[in-house]
Formats: structure tokens, C-alpha cells, sequence
């Protein structure tokens, strides 16, 4: 409960604050982590990233935030929180916002979560 409200303030919470550093972009989005707000417990790492997609997706948003839990150790994910913006940059309208309890899954070679793995569980 109390992670879940920990979530839930940090996505409804102005992201002015983040120091948003930019990972990598594909023809889809350009991909940024918050690397200080990593949290660290075993081989568990929680990072906060955001895409700015290059065009409005099925939901009229510009832009999504998530919260992934990555195991290092296993090399694999969960998404714990998501939210999307109509516009870039996480402004505009927050039009889906939800907070998620799902289950864990393999990271696929070649993707964002790769990349996201390889730097947070790096150290």
C-alpha cells in the first residue's frame, strides 16, 4: 500500500524536478531515465523513464512515463506504474494513469529495457 502511494504521488507530482537524461531514440521515441531517483534493494532496481514519441500514439498521447522494476540478476521486468500525456515532455492532459501489479517478464535482446538494465544494474 504505502509503495503504492509512493507511486501514485510521484506520477500525479510536477516532473519539473527530474533531471530527465536522454538513453537513446528510435524512429518511434526518444528514450530518458531519471538516474537519481534509482532505487536499490538486492539485485531489485527501480528507474523512472519517459518516451517522447515522434507521433501521437492510439490514445492521442505525446509522451509516457513507467516505472519499471528490472531484476538484474534474472534479467527480467515488471511495469509498477504508467501514465500518459497528450503532449511532450509529460505536459499537457494526463489521460491514462495507472498503477500496476503484474507479473515479471524476460527483457528482450535489442530493447529500451536492455539498455535500462544494462545502466541501472551496472553498479
Amino acid at each position: 500500500m504505502r509503495l503504492a502511494l509512493c507511486v501514485l504521488l510521484a506520477l500525479i507530482a510536477p516532473h519539473a524536478k527530474a533531471e530527465w537524461v536522454k538513453y537513446g531514440e528510435t524512429d518511434f521515441a526518444i528514450f530518458y531515465l531519471d538516474p537519481d531517483k534509482i532505487q536499490k534493494e538486492d539485485n531489485i532496481r527501480r528507474v523512472w523513464e519517459f518516451q517522447d514519441l515522434k507521433k501521437r500514439d492510439d490514445s492521442d498521447a505525446l509522451s509516457h512515463r513507467f516505472l519499471w522494476e528490472i531484476e538484474c540478476n534474472e534479467n527480467m521486468y515488471r511495469e509498477r506504474a504508467y501514465s500518459a500525456h497528450s503532449e511532450r515532455q509529460l505536459e499537457g492532459t494526463m489521460l491514462v494513469l495507472r498503477y500496476v501489479m503484474g507479473s515479471a517478464y524476460a527483457i528482450g535482446g535489442g530493447t529500451n529495457l536492455e539498455v535500462i538494465r544494462k545502466r541501472v544494474c551496472a553498479n
